[in-house]
């Protein structure tokens, strides 16, 4: 794996470490293709049941584009740069395990778009997080215009992406786009203490809850409950759900399986 992700996993979580603090942990095409690598990695590793994605250093969470590289890109590699972003966006978003965002630093443009990306945000007190691209004339590129809405309504996405101006940790949490505000330095800590609660849950049962809380921001809500009641057809006879019952009555840990 490239020096530029660091990768451990610890008991069922997965920890991704964007390793270019003298770059603002910037995400580049190399970087892009290495955290899609690590997230298939993860995916086909049952034994891994959340995901952390931080960033190295105090400073930084995530940078976003390479600014430097970004200016010499041609249309076609502005192109796949775009796509490959969106790609990892959409597999952070969609892949099977919850995925928080640590994030120890500033989150902005492109730094913003995959922590919206991620499920949970917990957002270090110094930190920064917001979309500022119009202040270099362009816009959010990575669905920082589409996700953003969803989390925090309609009129402060307005604010924040035609102003341009970040959040401070305490105003995120106050919009909803900080699940938690963490005191400087123990994002990670507090991350792992979310994601270990989260693991000790049945994974079946938290695949399909978060793909199910994921479809009702795309459709009405009658459409969201009839998928909602297919999906409880299936848990109902899976072996989680009957294990959970069982460890229950019989006043011991559940031994899920995921299936």
């Amino acid at each position: 794996m490239s020096e530029n992700l660091l990768v451990e996993i610890q008991g069922s979580v997965g920890i991704i470490t964007i390793n270019k603090e003298e770059q603002r942990n910037s995400l580049n095409i190399e970087t892009l293709n290495n955290l899609k690598n690590v997230l298939q990695s993860f995916s086909d590793n049952k034994e891994v049941r959340a995901v952390i994605i931080t960033g190295s250093g105090p400073k930084v969470f995530a940078a976003g584009a390479d600014l430097k590289e970004a200016i010499k890109l041609t249309k076609e590699d502005r192109k796949t740069q775009t796509e490959l972003g969106h790609e990892v966006f959409q597999m952070i978003e969609n892949f099977r395990a919850p995925v928080i965002a640590a994030v120890n630093g500033h989150a902005l443009g492109g730094g913003c778009e995959l922590a919206l990306a991620c499920d949970i945000r917990i957002v270090e007190e110094r930190a920064k997080i917001g979309l500022v691209e119009v202040g270099i004339g362009t816009i959010p590129g990575w669905g920082g215009t589409q996700r953003l809405s969803k989390i925090v309504g309609l009129g402060n996405a307005k604010e924040m992406i035609l102003t341009g101006i970040p959040l401070s940790a305490q105003e995120a949490k106050e919009v909803g786009l900080a699940n938690k505000v963490a005191e400087s330095g123990t994002g990670l800590v507090l991350a792992l203490e979310l994601a270990e609660k989260i693991s000790k849950n049945s994974p079946y049962a938290v695949q399909v809850a978060k793909s199910l809380v994921n479809q009702s921001s795309l459709g009405t809500l009658p459409t969201g409950i009839e998928l909602e009641k297919k999906a409880s057809d299936l848990i109902f006879i899976s072996h989680d759900r009957t294990e959970g019952i069982k460890s229950f009555l019989e006043k011991r840990k559940p031994n899920f399986t995921g299936e």
